[in-house]
């Protein structure tokens, strides 16, 4: 089952799957938020613009704005332009495979790479038009080419490894954490404890840092906001990113199993990596502690909001962890069963026999946990803004008033109305915050209210107060969707 042509078998039908569950319902959302920002500042007149949009945006890079740039010259559906976070999201899976074998072997790779095949919020991150898949990508290949530049010395190794991810750091600066990656795990691999490997692995390390460093200052340097950090949402987000808890709101229990089931392997790994003493694989994993402790002290410092897909680059590792239980408890079932027993050829055909069906079932059982979890993601909507967009097309006239909260979400429905050819007139599309309501004086006004879904029920009684009454919801329960209010002026 392991090897030759069946493993390759095996892994072709797993980047197949993956990229075919990154495809599915691909275009069915509208964009949200974040991605209309994308959209936006990649359509400027000139590059200089569309530069100066990024620069903007927190921790964006330019390489994501500068493949959007590109794709609009072929269409601006959003199948065709979320299609790179799919195609990068599969890579990222071949990726974490290509990591797992230098690191552990095929056993541990295939698992752990179908584990990232079917984990939904990856597939999440692969249907967004945003860094965050590519992100992963380069993150993981980054570290493996490192390593196996540092494995063969050669300068053609150590020119690939520093060309990868200095484009994954224009991309999504988290890349650069390769390196800290493979300065850990050669500290532990003894025959990387070689001068000249230590001197270019130095060397490759200030390439980096100075060809880094004009995008660190154009792009990275981010002023002090105005959120709040809670150490319990910290908790949650963390979670959540490492791929233990539901990142979208589970509608059913079932939905939590997969995680947890991730989550008690995760840490009974630990201990066997312990007591194993597979030091690679132990110090991979605090050097991602170690970088995420940076990015929470990085956010808590800017008063940056904690989300999970601060963490997504992190989740692989822990994918790479519950893999190697299972593959040990596989290979550790035949002293136990099998420890006194003399073989025959009969024999050793059962017992291959027993270990594949034994695999199998791990694989298969894995698959069952991840349905409900993925039925979960794919009836969730990122946003209904593309349907409310329509429903004011039809009836908005050049005097009514359309608010949007919160106050940043008139980019998003001004992208999709433009897009319909609806003329808008100067302050028409307005952005507020909930309690500015109590400030409007609309009675004699047409005025259409967007919201999100996840309003308090004190907010809600406010809206229809003020006169509004509810005018179109969306099915999916999920917070991020809209829900559109209409107060008449009659």
């Amino acid at each position: 089952m392991w090897g030759g042509k069946k493993h390759n078998l095996w892994l072709i039908m797993i980047l197949t799957t993956a990229f075919l569950l990154r495809l599915y319902q691909l275009g069915q959302d509208s964009f949200w938020f974040d991605e209309a920002g994308v959209v936006v500042a990649a359509s400027a007149e000139t590059l200089s613009e569309t530069l100066q949009v990024a620069q903007s945006h927190v921790s964006a890079m330019p390489f994501n704005y500068l493949q959007t740039r590109f794709l609009l010259n072929f269409g601006n559906t959003e199948a065709w332009l979320r299609l790179p976070s799919a195609i990068w999201g599969t890579l990222a899976v071949y990726a974490l495979y290509k990591l797992t074998q230098f690191l552990t072997n095929k056993k541990t790779a295939l698992l752990a790479s179908l584990f990232l095949t079917i984990h939904p919020l990856h597939i999440y991150y692969s249907q967004e038009l945003r860094f965050y898949s590519s992100g992963t990508f380069f993150y993981l290949f980054g570290t493996f080419l490192l390593l196996l530049a540092m494995k063969k010395n050669k300068i053609f190794d150590w020119g690939l490894a520093v060309f990868v991810i200095l484009i994954g750091a224009y991309d999504f600066p988290y890349t650069v954490f390769a390196w800290m990656n493979v300065v850990f795990i050669s500290a532990v691999t003894p025959n990387f404890h070689t001068k000249d490997k230590w001197r270019n692995l130095f060397i490759s390390g200030v390439i980096i840092g100075i060809g880094f460093l004009p995008g660190y200052l154009f792009f990275g340097i981010e002023k002090p906001m105005n959120y709040a950090v809670s150490t319990d949402l910290v908790i949650q987000n963390l979670l959540q990113g490492m791929g233990w808890l539901p990142y979208i709101v589970a509608v059913k229990l079932v939905s939590y199993w997969m995680g947890f089931l991730l989550f008690l392997s995760f840490i009974i790994s630990v201990v066997v990596l312990i007591k194993q003493k597979v030091y690679n694989i132990l110090i991979f994993l605090i050097s991602n502690l170690l970088q995420i402790g940076l990015i929470i002290a990085s956010v808590i410092h800017l008063n940056y909001f904690i989300s999970a897909r601060q963490f997504l680059v992190f989740l692989p590792t822990g994918l790479i962890c519950s893999s190697y239980l299972l593959v040990f408890l596989l290979d550790y079932s035949q002293p136990i069963f099998f420890r006194n027993a003399k073989f025959t050829s009969q024999n050793l055909t059962l017992i291959r026999k027993i270990n594949f069906i034994f695999a199998a079932s791990i694989m298969f059982l894995t698959v069952i946990l991840a349905i409900p979890a993925l039925t979960n993601y794919y009836q969730s909507t990122k946003s209904y803004a593309r349907e409310v967009s329509k429903i004011l097309g039809s009836q908005i006239q050049p005097t009514d008033i359309i608010l949007c909260v919160p106050e940043f979400e008139p980019l998003l429905f001004k992208y999709y109305l433009q897009k319909n050819n609806v003329p808008l007139i100067e302050d028409q599309l307005i952005g507020l915050n909930i309690n500015d309501l109590t400030q409007l004086e609309i009675d004699k006004k047409t005025v259409y209210l967007i919201t999100r879904s996840d309003l308090k029920s004190e907010e809600v009684e406010l809206i229809f107060d003020k006169g509004f009454k509810l005018a179109w919801i969306g099915q999916a329960k999920n917070s991020g969707v809209h829900r559109l209010y209409l107060h008449t002026k009659y």
